[in-house]
């Protein structure tokens, strides 16, 4: 009996926090701003959605970034989005973990894993750092070597201090003394 009360707590629970009316920036690369209820990722494009229920496609390739306010019991945090390439072909919205002249982001994959794409100004595409997968933990650090080679610093600190867990570490580090 307890286990249904609680589980009935935590549905109710859920469409009240699905229910919040929540403020979504989009900003378009000509510096344009729209205020959405809400937007989906397609294949080509981003489907918004405007407070009076009209919608637009938006082509990623026009989107600079989307921003909204996520909010839980403890703290609020502000998210932002942003069309990110993985290949020529193939890209992804991603969250933004850290920002600076290399962004970090997190993209969520099948069965809860997390994987971090790195990607520089210069970059067209994202690099894969990693994942919180136990599977990745030999590839985070060939994939990390190999992209911040640039930086001899950072090298040596791959090899000993950053490990798997620490991506957004290291990326901070990157932009604050290699660049």
């Amino acid at each position: 009996m307890r286990q249904i009360a609680l589980l009935i707590i935590f549905i109710f629970s859920t469409f009240i926090s699905f229910s919040q009316k929540q403020n979504i920036t989009v900003t378009k690369k000509d510096g344009t701003v729209l205020s959405v209820k809400r937007y989906s990722s397609k294949v080509k494009y981003l489907k918004l959605v405007f407070e009076n229920e009209t919608t637009q496609e938006l082509s990623y390739n026009q989107l600079d970034k989307i921003e909204y306010e996520y909010k839980d019991r403890k703290k609020v945090e502000k998210i932002t989005e942003q069309f990110v390439r993985m290949s020529e072909r193939n890209g992804s919205m991603m969250k933004r973990v850290v920002s600076g002249e290399c962004n970090l982001y997190e993209n969520l994959g099948y069965q809860s894993v997390t994987y971090y794409y790195a990607k520089k100004d210069t970059d067209k595409v994202a690099t894969k750092l990693g994942s919180n997968s136990f599977m990745d933990v030999a590839n985070y650090k060939k994939a990390a070597l190999e992209y911040f080679k640039d930086c001899p610093s950072i090298i040596k600190k791959i090899k000993k201090k950053f490990k798997r867990k620490k991506i957004k570490e290291l990326v901070e580090f990157y932009n604050n003394n290699c660049l």
